[in-house]
């Protein structure tokens, strides 16, 4: 969703007697961009990626800021310093042009300092962000009559540790080390329910069995960190998807996408279309036994038990035992 934003500047930005104690107090929170452009007032390239891009910063009380264009992650930690309009992230130095409660602009120093092709961020409170977000139908998944949303930019839960959840979780598992510099992909989901504790993890795409266990000693010991979702004030459950790609051949990506993106029309109930994106990665990786397990399941869900017989029965004739369970239980 686009926001049209308006900078006057010709307008007092920052008061004089804001100290830097003031500025560290009202910068502290999450703030979304709603637009971005060079100081000058030109527009971005269509290309550039801050233009497209969703972009966040995070301020703690602790002096770290985080900068992240994933909705859905904490970011890298940085120590930020304010002085005045000056504020230095990391490395990078930004001019502060506007702060008040609910409005930032900032400009990010450019390769020749701020000049007009330095670019500046118009930003806006998270909370505000969201409230004018749509909720979306399909983000939304009831079953056993609890309501669970799909974690996305209008809900999301936080994790609240100094680093981001994907870090943390990368330090929690050795096997990390051994897969890093393969072509192949890990995906897994878990619930974030209404108390910040973590709830049924479930594994899509596996690594091995060593990452595996090692991945969910790692989300469990993460129970407690998270604050949890809100929507319209309340606390809700929401699923959670975590991946680790690890891609050294741009035609691996196909096989990714499609995986990924299978997963969550399985998860929302749309079969046919996972069917589909996970023939596609079948394509490109016949022998894929989590995507052979996944679309037997679609094609069960649909009714066509015999189909996904033969998929689960392909996964035990390439000798492993993922399948078994269910082939006892649905393939007598």
């Amino acid at each position: 969703m686009k926001y049209k934003f308006i900078i006057y500047l010709s307008a007092i930005l920052i008061s004089n007697k804001l100290t830097s104690q003031n500025i560290d107090k009202a910068l502290i929170g999450s703030w979304v961009k709603l637009s971005a452009n060079f100081q000058n007032g030109d527009d971005l390239p269509l290309d550039h990626p801050v233009r497209q891009n969703y972009v966040r910063f995070d301020f703690n009380k602790k002096g770290n800021a985080y900068k992240t264009t994933n909705p859905l992650d904490k970011g890298y930690m940085f120590k930020y310093q304010a002085n005045g309009n000056n504020l230095k992230i990391g490395f990078i130095n930004y001019m502060i042009k506007r702060l008040s409660s609910d409005t930032l602009v900032l400009v990010e120093e450019g390769r020749n300092g701020f000049d007009n092709s330095a670019i500046m961020y118009s930003l806006t409170r998270e909370s505000l962000y969201q409230k004018k977000l749509p909720l979306l139908e399909e983000l939304l998944i009831v079953r056993d009559s609890d309501t669970l949303y799909i974690e996305n930019e209008k809900i999301r839960a936080r994790f609240e540790k100094d680093e981001s959840f994907h870090e943390y979780l990368r330090k929690g598992i050795p096997e990390y080390s051994n897969v890093v510099s393969s072509d192949n992909f890990f995906m897994a989901t878990f619930i974030v329910d209404q108390n910040g504790k973590i709830d049924s993890i479930k594994i899509h795409k596996s690594l091995n069995k060593s990452f595996d266990k090692q991945f969910i000693k790692a989300v469990n010991s993460s129970s407690g960190y998270w604050e949890p979702a809100q929507l319209n004030g309340k606390n809700v459950n929401i699923l959670h998807t975590e991946t680790f790609t690890f891609i050294t051949n741009p035609n691996f990506e196909k096989q990714y996408y499609n995986y990924k993106n299978g997963v969550i029309e399985m998860q929302k109930g749309n079969y046919d279309n996972a069917i589909k994106l996970f023939n596609i990665t079948l394509s490109s990786n016949p022998n894929d036994i989590d995507a052979l397990y996944q679309r037997g399941i679609c094609y069960y869900k649909i009714g066509m038990g015999d189909k996904a017989c033969v998929d689960w029965l392909k996964i035990r004739a390439l000798k492993s035992k993922r399948a078994d369970d269910i082939l006892i239980e649905l393939c007598k």
